[in-house]
Order: structure tokens, then sequence, then C-alpha cells
């Protein structure tokens, strides 16, 4: 019988394969790249709950090729030849290691191919842990006349390359399979008729994303006019070629024939819909490279939660490889890749420039239907001056991300906020109000601290109202804070204090008399799971209207003699195993469908961690990062007390200073 043999030398499956690819999107786009350089013209994708198929009809492979190609790990991936007339393709793989991404799907998989040349399909098997024990590798081949049935829709491919693979390591639902068919979409840009691929029988588009749709400006750079309209067809974007009065920007892109655009779409929720929110994508020969060039230099300003865009980079394919070894994105200790996301940071901000000055201007018109068409508001807005209108603009815009979001939830706060901001355009001088707006920085901490301080002046009446229980809250801001300079001070303190104080770690929870409001203080919970169940106790776990699933509350002290090492592993593991208890918990009727992700976590540390032996929390500022991609929030209580000292002290003191009410303590 004929053979083939794998080289598994250093485990190679496991760290070029399986370690590459967290996601199944990124692994199966893999399998999806090396279709389009063996010249397919169609690749067909199919999940059922026990494999998934993709089948191309490409060029396949022949014995030799197997031998010389397939079976050889991290070789330099050939252009190859191009077939059927087609035009020649630069090839989207580089190190001849997608194919193992198929172990990052599952642990088994068959293949099936056939060249032109051949008469018959190639048959054979790969199984991850049996190439983890045996080096080489031996995969016996079968010759086939024809394809098994279960493959019928291929029976009529001249050649190609089916991959089968089953004993999968992720479950798939309906809401995965809606996700994996954006985050495909977004990983290969192709404006070519002669590629196409779909999922279980639905083309996906490969020419543009479901966000196009959403955009309202875009700044584009490297393009031909004809061709960026040609992308954008929505006659209602607005389109602006970048302009730089320092020609080295541009010279930059006119030399390395770079293209792309930045836009910005109406509402941040437009872009979690691929469930990554903002991001600025690179592509490199119409292969993604890069989810997000930005995702290392944060911006605090709100116009970062509204942009994306889409630049191709195919000048940086050079024997110098740019992207990282975790396959993950661009390498940004690599020179040429730091040049090119300076610059691109430069146009960047030039965008956000645009960008504010379009919302100031359109800050009414982006409000929601129920308030743009009020009666009462309108009439309002009828009567006021040019320059009151233009302080209003600038006012709804600083607060356009919370008003964007006009849900149920949120409605009385959309409510409240503009009531707020035509109380401060009817009662504080034009003059006042623009200095300071112009003098903030555009966070969003610094935004609500500008509104607490106009409101302070126009609502005194609030203030006497509000007064007592504001005190209360400076005591308890004084009791966390003794708390946490008393080294002796036990997590179970603390425990008790943030359960009878909830609003220390959301000062927006309304703890008072809000009905939808609970919170539970050691929750005992039970983890179902196919070995046995579990149990865990959950230090807090609140409910609170503006979320849909309850949140977890954890807690650690940074005590070498009481509390083991906290890493994160440690603490994802923990924090997993108690949102798997909270989703068990649920009466959903789909609660299947619902993602770990999306039940929420804080974790409250007693101070900053580090890597010294003697701290007892270990975990690392990337890790942080990491933490907070699956809705797990870190907080120090130093944090915390820095967040409500801000929020209560200044308005209480401001209460005093005016004599509003006698200070009696």
């Amino acid at each position: 019988m004929t053979q083939i043999n794998f080289s598994t030398t250093n485990n190679a499956v496991t760290h070029l394969g399986r370690n590459l690819y967290s996601s199944t999107p990124p692994a199966l786009a893999e399998l999806v790249a090396n279709s389009y350089d063996a010249y397919a013209t169609k690749v067909d994708i199919k999940i059922e709950k026990s494999y998934i198929i993709i089948a191309d009809n490409g060029k396949g492979m022949s014995i030799d090729e197997l031998n010389n190609k397939y079976c050889k790990i991290g070789n330099p991936k050939q252009s190859e030849v191009a077939i059927n007339g087609l035009p020649q393709r630069k090839p989207m793989g580089k190190k001849g290691i997608g194919k193992l991404a198929t172990f990052s799907i599952g642990n088994q998989y068959e293949i099936f191919t056939k060249t032109k040349d051949d008469s018959q399909w190639i048959n054979f098997m790969l199984d991850y842990n049996e190439m983890l024990k045996n080096d080489p590798y031996v995969a016996k081949i079968r010759f086939l006349n024809e394809l098994p049935s279960e493959y019928s829709n291929y029976m009529n491919f001249d050649s190609g390359f089916i991959v089968k693979i089953f004993d999968l390591r992720r479950k798939f639902t309906q809401t995965s399979e809606s996700n994996l068919t954006n985050q495909l979409s977004k990983r290969f840009y192709l404006t070519s008729n002669d590629f196409s691929l779909k999922i279980d029988n639905k083309d996906i588009e490969l020419s543009k994303n479901s966000y196009y749709n959403d955009l309202q400006l875009v700044l584009y750079f490297g393009y031909k006019e004809d061709e960026i309209k040609a992308i954008f067809n929505n006659a209602n974007i607005i389109i602006e070629e970048f302009q730089d009065n320092d020609t080295n920007i541009s010279s930059y892109i006119r030399n390395n024939k770079i293209k792309g655009w930045i836009g910005s779409v109406e509402k941040p929720k437009d872009l979690s819909k691929d469930g990554n929110g903002a991001f600025v994508i690179a592509y490199m020969n119409n292969k993604i490279a890069d989810e997000n060039i930005f995702k290392n230099k944060p911006d605090a300003r709100i116009a970062s939660q509204y942009i994306v865009g889409e630049i191709q980079v195919d000048f940086l394919d050079t024997d110098n490889d740019p992207i990282t070894s975790s396959r993950q994105g661009l390498d940004e200790s690599n020179n040429d890749v730091k040049i090119f996301i300076d610059n691109m940071d430069k146009i960047r901000r030039k965008f956000i420039s645009k960008w504010n000055d379009f919302r100031m201007r359109n800050a009414v018109d982006t409000l929601p239907e129920r308030i743009k068409n009020n009666d009462s508001y309108k009439e309002w807005l009828s009567k006021l001056t040019e320059d009151e209108k233009t302080i209003n603009n600038k006012l709804l815009s600083l607060f356009v991300t919370r008003l964007n979001d006009d849900s149920e939830i949120y409605s009385k706060e959309v409510n409240s906020m503009i009531t707020s901001i035509a109380n401060v355009v009817n009662n504080i001088s034009i003059d006042e109000i623009d200095k300071e707006i112009n003098e903030i920085s555009e966070d969003a901490k610094s935004v609500f601290r500008l509104m607490s301080k106009f409101m302070e002046k126009i609502a005194k009446a609030e203030q006497i109202q509000t007064a007592d229980i504001i005190d209360r809250r400076l005591k308890a801001i004084d009791r966390l804070e003794k708390l946490m300079n008393d080294s002796t001070s036990t997590e179970k303190i603390f425990q008790d204090h943030l359960y009878n104080n909830p609003w220390l770690i959301n000062p927006y929870w309304n703890t008072n008399n809000d009905i939808n409001f609970e919170r539970i203080k050691e929750k005992y919970i039970k983890i179902r799971s196919e070995d046995k169940d579990k149990s865990g106790r959950i230090d807090i776990l609140i409910k609170v209207q503006e979320e849909k699933y309850p949140i977890i509350i954890e807690l650690k002290k940074n005590n070498p003699k009481d509390h083991a090492l906290v890493t994160y592993s440690s603490l994802y593991d923990q924090i997993k195993k108690y949102k798997q208890g909270v989703k068990q918990s649920l009466t959903e009727p789909n609660k299947d469908d619902i993602r770990l992700e999306d039940i929420k976590a804080i974790c409250i540390i007693s101070e900053s961690t580090s890597t010294d032996e003697t701290n007892r929390i270990n975990i690392t500022s990337r890790e942080f990062e990491k933490l907070k991609d699956d809705n797990i929030e870190v907080y120090t209580y130093a944090e915390l007390l820095e967040k409500a000292k801000n929020m209560y002290k200044e308005f209480m003191e401001n209460i005093k200073k005016s004599k509003i009410v006698p200070s009696l303590s």
C-alpha cells in the first residue's frame, strides 16, 4: 500500500498549528487561502455538529506533490502555475504551515485530492494525537475511482482538494456560525469574479464587509476617485481624499503603492456586529494581515469607538517577514511595520479632526428619532440663537456615544442627558461653556466631569435634596480608604463594604430605589460538567437593568500569607467556571447560544500587580487586555477610590462652599 511520511519533529503540529490559532475563523481562513493559492474558483464550507468539510476545485495534488510539498512542514511557499486561463495569483500563504491550522479546529481530518492528470482520487487520514507520538508519521494512501456519496456535490470537479475535519474542539451554534460568516468575509478582500466562497450554500461577500452600509464619513488615500466610489456605492456616504500639508505622508503612500481608507459609522454598535468593535484592518495579498493595526495605540477620544478602516499593505510582503511568529498580526518590532503604523496613525488623527467637525454639525440629526420628532424639543430648538445652537451641538457631540444607545435600557439616561444639556444651554453663558469645552480632554471621564460642573451651577434645589445621600457616600469613600491603608483588613471586610455600597464599583448603579437592582453576597453555584458536578462561591453577584445577565464580582487581596498566587490562567479559569455556573442557572430558553464572553465579570484587586515573587497577584498588562477581551474587567481598589472621589467629593465641597446647606460634619 502506498504511503506518505510527515516529519513531526519538535511537536511542529502543536507549535505551528494548534497553538497559532486561538479561534476557528483564522484557522479556516488559512485553509481557504490554501485553496486560493491552488487556483480554486470555488470553495465550499459545510458545517455540521460533528464535522466540517472544506472543498475546492483547485489544482489538487499528486503523490509526488504530497511528498514534496504537503508533507514538508515549514518550507517557504512557492507560487503555483496558473490553470484554466486564470490570471497569476500572488500567494496568500508564506510559510507552508497553513495546513496545520486544521488541528486547531479538530483532532482528526481526512483528505481527498486529485489533479487533472490523475484518473483517481487520493485519500488519506491525519490524526493529531498520533502525529505527536510518531516521527515520522506515516499516512496510508487509498486510491478511489470516485468520491464517496457524501461528497456528491463535488463529483464534477476535474481536480480539487477536500478536507473533512472531525472530533471537533469547539461546539458550533447558530450564533457562532453567523459570527464565522462575518469573520471570514472580513479576512479576505477579493474584487475579482474568479473566486467564490460559500458556507452551507450561502455566498460570502469578499469584496465588501457588513459595516460598509453603516459608514457616514470616509477619508481615502492611494485610490483613484472612481475606484473608491466603486467600493462605496452608497450615495449617503461623504467621501473625501486625504490631503497632506506635509507631503511626507503622501509621498510614503505613493512610493509604497498603499491603498486604503479610514471611516466612521453612525453608532459604535454598528461595528460590534462582527464581535470586535472599532478596528482598522491591514490586508496583504488580499488576505488579512492584522485585524487592528492600532491595537497597541490606544486612544481615549470618543472618535476611536466609531472608527473603522481597511488598508492594502502588499509592499510589506518581503523576505523580512512582517507577520508575528504567532501569525496573529503585524510584527511591530519590524521597523518597516513600525513606520507604516506611525504614518497611518497620522492619517487617523487627521480623520478624527474631520469627524469632530462632522459630528458637531450633525449632532441633532444623529439623535434618536423619538427625540428629534418630539414637539417640545423641536420648539425648544427653534427658539435658540445661532450661537446657542452651536453650543448645543458641541455638548451633544461630547455625549454622542451615550446618546446613540437609545435602547429601552438606556432611554431614561438619554432623556436625562438631553434635558441636562438643555438646562446648561439655558442657564450658563455661551462664553463660559465654550471655554470649558475647549479646555477639556475628550475622554469620557473628563466629559462627565465637565457636565457635573455645569449641573452644579444650575441645580441647587436638586443638590439640597441629594446632599444627605452624597454625604453618606463620602463617608463610605473614607471608609474604603481607611480599609486600604490598614494592612490587617481582610478580604471579608472589603466584601461586606462593597456589598453594602456597590455604587463604589459603578457610580451609575442606582441602589436606593431601583427595583431592577439585586445583589447577592457569597452566591453558591453548581457547575454541571461531563465528568462531575462542581461548585463555586461567587463573592458578589449583581443584577442590574443595564446588563442582560448577572455580573460576577470577584475580590483578590494581595496578601502573601493568606492567599495563593493569582496568575492570568488561574483567574481566567476561576471566572470561566463562575460564568459557566451563571449561564447554567439562567432560565432563558436559548441559553445554550449564550457565549461566556456575554457574561460580564469584574475583578477587584488590592493593589497593582508585579512579577516580584512576594507579590501574590502576578498578571501582566498584556494579560489584563486579554481578560478584557473576554469581558473580564480588572480594577484596583485605588482606582475605585479615585473614581468615587472625583464624582462625589468635588460635588459636596461646592455645596458646602456655596452654603446651600449647613455643614454639620
